[in-house]
């Protein structure tokens, strides 16, 4: 009986997940490689020229960012999140000075093993940010 229930658990599951995958669901805009073009804030002239033109990959099933570290499990994006812009320095903190946004972005922070990695906030599929250490805003292409 217990084997049954567990068999019709797990068919249960399948049946509620497979449609959705079988539809080829859409991986979000933003999942793809983006390309430091500036940085506002005071990073120092000799790191801030290192890092111009890196590139930074949010992939699937890892995240690739020579500014930080590498994830290759238990990598997260469910904090990333179309919220309105307004909210960025409730969710981040008031390290930043926020850039102008318009009223809608995506925004969250990339997660490895639990842990906050990186805060990113997206505005469209040519245009993201990273708030990153001493206040520091480095913009993506």
């Amino acid at each position: 009986m217990a084997a049954r229930l567990r068999a019709a658990g797990a068919l249960a599951l399948l049946l509620i997940t497979t449609p959705a995958m079988a539809a080829g669901a859409a991986s979000p805009f933003w999942l793809k490689s983006w390309t430091v073009k500036n940085v506002r804030g005071d990073l120092g002239a000799e790191t801030t020229h290192e890092i111009l033109n890196k590139k930074i990959t949010l992939g699937d099933k890892t995240y690739t960012d020579p500014l930080s570290s590498d994830c290759k499990q238990s990598l997260s994006y469910a904090d990333i999140k179309l919220r309105p812009s307004s909210g960025l320095k409730q969710h981040f903190g008031a390290s930043w000075k926020f850039p102008k946004l318009p009223g809608n972005v995506w925004y969250g922070w990339v997660r490895c093993d639990g842990a906050n990695v990186e805060p990113f906030a997206f505005v469209d599929k040519t245009h993201a940010y990273i708030f990153y250490e001493n206040g520091a805003i480095i913009e993506l292409n």
